[in-house]
């Protein structure tokens, strides 16, 4: 029996897809070649049944560093022998963008009374202030506590869409200070994302907008769809193009540049329904990997895993594993440990060790 994985982001070659399953304890490695999922472990410190343990991945230095949502560390992961090691990180959750500047990762939050935290990849040294909290709480509206949706950040600028409002404030997230407050004509704000030397804004509605910060709105487009009630959520570059994911539908746009317009992507009609199947009123397209030969375009929610090439034509993937097997792997492997005598804190046990008998 089929169940199908989910996951917030993943770590993509041309060869292999890493990520942290959504639905209960457990890392997870998808062979493109093979077309095959294999279990690896569960992530340290955590209850197997524990959900949404991490929100975002990177890779750094041959590891990769899982970001925690509904978790209280960082995991590490070393590539080259699979051990895993766990940081605590409190108060790190429901995370707005994060950016890797040399050797430090900066995380920054969705809510207010969350810190910005600074990890440096190299030591696991941990830091965190309030500086972007204090500088927000002065524009945000009342009994407001979410701070944005979707922002933007470069190597050393965040642009900050408050949620809900018409104001987009220019934050220098490395030293820390307010460069500039801008007012637009639209309010709602949701997401913001830089492409082709110019910034384009979302409100939550059936247009996109091209904005210079110099000169204020230059073009609202909008968004070829015949329900009324398209909502566009977020904006993503894959592929170098720009695509544009709305709520509670599988539709999917890309601005045209050579017709200066958005025209809705095809999805080819043998893979819809299994898109269309993947999608429910809480289940969407959470956003996208770009890797060397093509793109990736995850769900949180289900198994609606769309590989795109540079034609930005596209494959449905199936990322499941079988209830009678990896799934009862992990539960039980995990308890054996906790017969054993091991911590959560230091179980380093792998599907191996299980299958040997541990």
């Amino acid at each position: 029996m089929k169940e199908y994985l989910s996951f917030y982001d993943c770590y993509s070659t041309s060869e292999e897809l890493w990520f942290s399953n959504n639905i209960y304890n457990g890392l997870f490695r998808y062979d493109f070649l093979h077309k095959k999922t294999e279990f690896v472990r569960t992530f340290p410190g955590m209850g197997w049944g524990r959900k949404g343990l991490h929100q975002r991945v990177i890779r750094y230095d041959n590891k990769l560093f899982f970001i925690p949502g509904n978790s209280s560390f960082i995991h590490i992961l070393n590539l080259e022998n699979r051990i895993m090691d766990a940081i605590p990180m409190e108060l790190v959750n429901d995370i707005s963008e994060i950016h890797v500047n040399n050797n430090l990762l900066y995380i920054l939050p969705k809510f207010l009374g969350r810190p910005e935290v600074v990890f440096n990849l190299d030591n696991y040294e941990i830091l965190m202030n309030y500086d972007m909290d204090l500088i927000c709480r002065q524009y945000m509206q009342e009994n407001s506590e979410k701070l944005f949706y979707r922002i933007y950040m470069d190597d050393s600028i965040a642009w900050l869409p408050l949620l809900n409002s018409n104001i987009i404030l220019e934050y220098d997230y490395v030293n820390r200070r307010l460069i500039e407050k801008y007012t637009l004509p639209i309010s709602g704000l949701n997401g913001i994302m830089r492409y082709n030397g110019s910034m384009w804004v979302i409100n939550g509605k059936k247009y996109v907008y091209n904005w210079d910060p110099c000169v204020g709105i230059i073009k609202k487009y909008d968004l070829p769809s015949d329900d009324i009630n398209v909502r566009a959520l977020s904006l993503n570059i894959l592929n170098d193009n720009l695509f544009v994911f709305v709520l509670e539908t599988c539709d999917i746009f890309i601005y045209n540049e050579a017709e200066d317009k958005f025209d809705k992507w095809s999805i080819p009609a043998s893979d819809y329904f299994a898109v269309e199947h993947a999608c429910s009123q809480w289940a969407r397209f959470s956003g996208g990997v770009n890797m060397e030969d093509r793109a990736i375009i995850n769900q949180f929610a289900t198994n609606a895993l769309i590989s795109i090439n540079k034609d930005n034509e596209c494959e449905i993937i199936e990322v499941y594993t079988t209830k009678s097997q990896d799934k009862l792997i992990a539960q039980r492997k995990f308890q054996c440990a906790m017969r054993k005598g091991y911590t959560r804190e230091t179980e380093e046990f792998t599907l191996s060790d299980y299958i040997k008998g541990v």
